[in-house]
């Protein structure tokens, strides 16, 4: 349906493909801190001088793409947070291999840090 639209009208309704993670969403400075076959974890650079004394993890469902907690500056719960004096990280996951596709989630769950 989308396909459709954007031939009617070229100003239709945006796809996937018109955004890139860094780019268009998940633009807060951060860095990857920790990565395996199964996960990544990213930490957020502090957006003031001195930041909370208890830092703040988030694991979204493994179903959801971290970056919706980072839409864009102004629509973004991440950037909100760092600018909160919070020292943040996100636990988002990763697209596993094709090797994971029948593991069990015990296994799975045993192969993190």
């Amino acid at each position: 349906m989308n396909d459709a639209q954007r031939q009617i009208d070229p100003r239709g309704a945006a796809v996937a493909d018109d955004f890139v993670v860094g780019r268009d969403v998940a633009v807060t400075p951060g860095q990857v801190v920790f990565r395996n076959a199964l996960m990544e974890l990213i930490q957020y650079a502090p957006a003031t001088a001195q930041t909370r004394p208890e830092p703040l993890l988030i694991v979204p469902a493994w179903i959801m793409k971290y970056y919706i907690l980072d839409l864009a500056p102004h629509h973004s719960l991440i950037r909100y947070l760092v600018g909160a004096a919070s020292r943040f990280s996100a636990f988002p996951g990763a697209i596993p291999a094709r090797t994971w596709r029948r593991q069990t989630l015990t296994i799975i769950a045993g192969s993190g840090p």
